[in-house]
């Protein structure tokens, strides 16, 4: 039987001096007294730090509202200004449609002015015979029709031009628009963001809120491009009053050399009708002298007659005289004197008769000569008469040409002078206040 065993146990560490002991207390004293050392001054600088914090947070937000605001106010005057050039650009395109109103009311009248020209050359293209000559009226209206159709084509010129120019200024006024949408939006956007505060629901961490957007502008660049739409404005406004001047001065132009060069035309026409009138009764006047002069001619040719058969009676009593003396016989057939007489008288009678024959003849002559000519005469002065009709004709259509001089505004009145068959009334005119140049409202 195994007997028992005892044994005792001891720690694998090694006894330490006393000398270390206290060593090691005074060291963890001076630890302790380090640690709280360094946790009063870690407090005092976390007090610091947040006291610094707190103020740089405060001040920045103080900061960062007030270039908010200045962001604000930088944005609403820029607003402001724009909205002006808006309210300007507006006015102008109104003036310019104005005036673009104008100058197709001003070539609508001289399509009808063409028009009318032309109605009247025609007219006087139906005159006939010696009349129908290249007079001064005729260069005079072909001249106005030159003048009319250069007149149109720079119009219309300038109408295009007043086109282009109105789609210009709505394209700026677009680009303005959108301009200021963005305006408008930004400065709700930083009116909103103003208006945040700490304790406000809205505040959220945002996912990289220091992101750059794509397309983001520098303040630099984002006042030059609203500088640049100012400035683009004011360079298509510029050009627009220009513009309009130049329609203006060119619708005053041209209604000056169309009076210029109507008034030159009506003188001639009237000119020419007095012309057709003056030879008119000329003609007349020469008519019934010929007439007066035929009857002379034809009493002449009666006498004549008349004398001529007298003649013949004469000469058939000496012939008769004369053959009877030839009956006598012997010596009493002798050529006395009375025999020479007679045979004298024979040969007076017959050379009378010839004579007053060739006299008969030239006067039937003359008198064929004036009915021939009467006949002519007659013919001419049936041209002359339907030539004055039909300047009577050019004359009255050309009357039309005052009532068109202001283009009517009333679709009736506008209507008629375009179809261009009763001229429009001036008292219509005046009772409904219309002139020829649309007024621009303001």
């Amino acid at each position: 039987m195994l007997g028992k065993i005892t044994c005792r146990l001891e720690k694998p560490a090694t006894l330490k001096n006393k000398s270390d002991w206290d060593h090691f207390t005074w060291n963890f004293a001076n630890l302790a007294e380090q640690q709280r050392e360094d946790t009063l001054r870690i407090r005092h600088e976390g007090r610091s730090i947040r006291n610094e914090t707190g103020i740089q947070a405060r001040w920045d937000n103080y900061r960062n509202n007030n270039r908010i605001r200045d962001r604000i106010t930088e944005i609403d005057n820029w607003r402001v200004a724009l909205e002006q050039t808006v309210c300007t650009i507006d006015l102008e395109i109104r003036k310019q449609d104005a005036a673009k109103e104008a100058v197709e009311q001003s070539v609508e009248t001289k399509v009808i002015d063409l028009d009318i020209v032309n109605e009247i050359m025609s007219i006087r293209e139906q005159r006939r015979g010696n009349d129908y000559v290249m007079d001064e009226a005729q260069q005079e209206l072909i001249k106005e029709s030159c003048i009319i159709k250069e007149t149109r084509n720079a119009l219309e010129k300038k109408g295009q031009e007043s086109w282009h120019q109105i789609a210009r200024l709505q394209e700026v006024r677009q680009l303005i628009l959108r301009d200021l949408n963005e305006k408008v939006i930004s400065v709700d956007i930083d009116r909103y963001l103003l208006g945040l505060t700490e304790t406000s629901s809205e505040i959220a961490f945002r996912p990289d809120p220091l992101r750059i957007p794509k397309g983001m502008m520098t303040p630099q660049a984002w006042e030059e491009q609203s500088r640049y739409n100012k400035l683009r404005a004011d360079c298509e406004l510029a050009n627009s009053m220009k513009l309009r001047e130049a329609m203006l001065l060119t619708i005053d132009q041209t209604l000056n050399e169309l009076k210029a060069q109507r008034e030159v035309t009506d003188f001639h026409l009237r000119k020419r009708f007095h012309e057709y009138h003056k030879t008119t009764a000329d003609l007349c006047h020469q008519k019934d002298k010929i007439l007066k002069e035929m009857c002379k001619v034809e009493t002449e040719i009666r006498d004549m007659e008349d004398a001529l058969l007298d003649k013949s009676n004469k000469l058939k009593l000496a012939e008769t005289r004369l053959e009877h003396r030839t009956y006598r016989f012997g010596v009493e057939l002798t050529r006395d004197d009375a025999q020479y007489g007679l045979t004298q008288e024979v040969l007076q009678l017959r050379a009378a008769q010839k004579v007053l024959q060739n006299k008969i003849d030239e006067n039937k002559k003359s008198l064929n000569m004036l009915l021939g000519f009467l006949q002519n005469m007659e013919g001419e002065m049936e041209n002359k008469n339907e030539a004055k009709v039909i300047e009577q004709q050019a004359l009255d259509v050309r009357g039309r040409v005052a009532a068109s001089q202001d283009t009517p505004l009333t679709k009736t009145d506008r209507n008629i002078a375009l179809s261009a068959t009763v001229p429009v009334p001036e008292d219509r005119r005046r009772q409904t206040g219309e002139t020829g140049r649309p007024k621009c409202h303001h």
